[in-house]
């Protein structure tokens, strides 16, 4: 019998940093009282000033506001905007989320070699970060300039700062030979400090190397233990894999109910978040509802959002639901925020800016 396994792949990241910038390196009194607060209205009328000056701190927390949606409408091609203005001034973080936004095409249009530049601004500072966005860019030749060997240099200087998606991405490398002679045991070792740091992908592909032996004894119990931790952390692919060893008796006792529930949790994992119609409050008629949203009522915008995501009574359309729940998320409704980003998984970046455009031209009707 023939085993199929499929080791993780390196694929460029388009979504957005998640690290969060300081609003300022010593913020003032009333400032810091907003932060402490969560006050993100009243950080957002301190900024503003401070970031039109020129104080680059506030201008990436600006951007961050806009980015999140907190205080006020997300809105990615504001948040590009006082990005810039903060990266022209040399802000490490935000020449790397402005990197981000060229890459995903959020809020400005998609320019690869754009986004190399502001991300080696931050790199040549050391941000590891970019250190890794860059060597992604390298590696997957998506700029005019691409050197593959360029990666290695890249992925190896972030790596070795302890950033363990550049040491699983430095382990592929050597794993695959490409743009480095084939090494199993630097792959392994680049593996193993990843895998110390709980990383998902060097786990499965620990457990590939052991499957496969590649640079090791083959060893499927060892195997099993790699994808078990792996898929315990999320990573579908390692649950696939576990459900193979399960299914065949591999470094495992053979069960295949066991293999089956593996596959089943893969196949969820890599699906579509289900919508959240429960949690939307079904209206009296949809009139009403379109009317109560119109005027700027949050819970009403929040509902008609929903039934736009779900198809629920109208045509299904996640640009008009993006709208909808992000006018309430910007008023605080509370589950406002979530449901946005949950729409936003499953949109274009073209989506998100049309939707982004539509909240911007919007004001409510009496």
């Amino acid at each position: 019998m023939t085993v199929k396994l499929i080791a993780g792949s390196c694929l460029l990241l388009t979504a957005l940093s998640l690290a969060q910038p300081s609003v300022a390196a010593e913020p003032q009194p009333d400032v810091q009282e907003a932060l402490n607060q969560q006050d993100f209205e009243q950080l957002l009328a301190r900024l503003k000033p401070l970031a039109a000056s020129g104080d680059m701190e506030a201008q990436a927390g600006l951007a961050r506001l806009y980015l999140n949606g907190q205080g006020v409408s997300q809105d990615y091609e504001q948040a590009a905007y006082w990005y810039k203005k903060a990266a022209i001034q040399g802000h490490v973080l935000a020449g790397r989320v402005l990197g981000d936004l060229y890459t995903s095409g959020l809020g400005v249009a998609q320019n690869f070699d754009t986004a190399f530049t502001w991300f080696k601004k931050s790199a040549d500072q050391g941000d590891a970060l970019s250190q890794h966005s860059l060597a992604l860019l390298h590696e997957k030749k998506l700029i005019s300039n691409a050197d593959p060997r360029m990666s290695v240099r890249l992925y190896k200087l972030a790596a070795k700062q302890g950033h363990s998606e550049s040491q699983v991405s430095l382990g592929v490398l050597y794993q695959q030979g490409k743009a480095a002679a084939q090494d199993y045991a630097k792959a392994r070792k680049w593996y193993e400090k990843a895998a110390g740091q709980n990383n998902a992908r060097a786990q499965n592909n620990l457990g590939i190397l052991y499957t496969k032996a590649l640079g090791v004894d083959q060893d499927y119990s060892i195997a099993a233990k790699w994808y078990r931790l792996a898929a315990e952390n999320g990573l579908s692919t390692a649950m696939t894999n576990l459900g193979v060893l399960y299914e065949n008796g591999f470094g495992v006792k053979l069960d295949e109910e066991e293999a089956k529930r593996w596959y089943r949790k893969a196949g969820g994992v890599s699906g579509v978040t289900a919508n959240r119609q429960d949690t939307a409050q079904a209206p009296n008629s949809l009139q009403d509802i379109r009317a109560l949203a119109k005027a700027g009522d949050p819970d009403a915008q929040y509902n008609l959002g929903q039934l736009y995501f779900g198809g629920v009574g109208v045509p299904q359309d996640y640009v008009l639901a993006y709208m909808w729940i992000n006018l309430a998320a910007t008023q605080g409704h509370k589950n406002g925020s979530e449901a946005r980003a949950e729409i936003a998984n499953v949109m274009t970046a073209g989506q998100i800016n049309e939707a982004q455009k539509m909240v911007r031209d919007w004001t409510p009707m009496p």
